[in-house]
């Protein structure tokens, strides 16, 4: 398995060890990394997540994921272990070329490539060159 830590999260679960459940966090992408799961917003002992990390860290992701809103509400896509590394985060956040060419060369989700690109720690990209056939809606 690749060596990663919780500080290479990002999106809810960087969000979750950034909170102090770094250990939860860790958890979830060992046992359910590279799937997509639904969160409840109340969360109690039964619930699986629960049972994998304990309530507290269960009703903080909870409460993380909703307090977000949208209209995923409780989706909690977690990434998968492979992707962690913080190599392959490099490669990810310097990569030329579309969301989804990314994604597929990396192996990973569209939504992560989001998430390493947006996420603070990363270097800003190059502006995409300006297509010429296009005009500007400003002018």
């Amino acid at each position: 398995m690749t060596a990663f830590s919780a500080r290479d999260l990002a999106g809810p679960l960087g969000a979750l060890a950034r909170a102090g459940h770094g250990g939860a966090a860790l958890l979830i992408v060992k046992h359910w990394g590279g799937q997509c799961h639904y969160v409840g917003q109340r969360q109690h002992p039964g619930t699986p997540l629960a049972l994998l990390v304990g309530l507290d860290a269960a009703q903080a992701l909870a409460d993380i994921l909703w307090r977000r809103g949208g209209t995923r509400g409780g989706q909690l896509d977690v990434v998968s272990p492979a992707a962690l590394s913080p190599a392959k985060k490099g490669d990810i956040a310097r990569a030329e070329g579309t969301t989804r060419e990314v994604a597929r060369a990396a192996g990973v989700t569209e939504r992560y490539v989001r998430l390493v690109r947006a996420s603070d720690d990363q270097p800003a990209r190059k502006e995409r060159p300006r297509d010429p056939r296009q005009g500007s809606l400003l002018d």
